[in-house]
């Protein structure tokens, strides 16, 4: 639904704010599946993360406060990325190298 703003004595309307979304992603042995995700501009992105390798993983960037903690083989975890509008690198700590790029469109 549109908000309304009320901008130099005029009553507009305003775009509707993009929806939530929940992407999965699958942490593999060294690498993330997908290692781009392509993420609505300015909405919340909620990733499910699910550990399919042998190796515990994680998910971190400090910036923005992300951290799933450690991810045991056949677990998974859930965090929810506030609003982007410039592409983000979310990394695992324990794999030098293992990183997940979201990119807003």
């Amino acid at each position: 639904m549109a908000r309304l703003r009320w901008a130099a004595g005029l009553l507009t309307a305003c775009a509707p704010e993009p929806a939530a979304v929940t992407e999965a992603v699958i942490a593999r042995d060294n690498t993330f599946v997908p290692e781009t995700l392509r993420v609505p501009e300015g909405a919340p992105v909620t990733l499910t993360v699910t550990n399919d390798g042998a190796a515990d993983h994680n998910l971190v960037r400090p910036d923005l406060d992300i951290d799933t903690g450690v991810i045991a083989p056949g677990a998974g975890a859930m965090v929810t990325i506030p609003p982007l509008t410039h592409p983000a690198t979310f990394v695992c700590t324990l794999h030098t190298g293992m990183a997940i790029t979201l990119v807003p469109t």
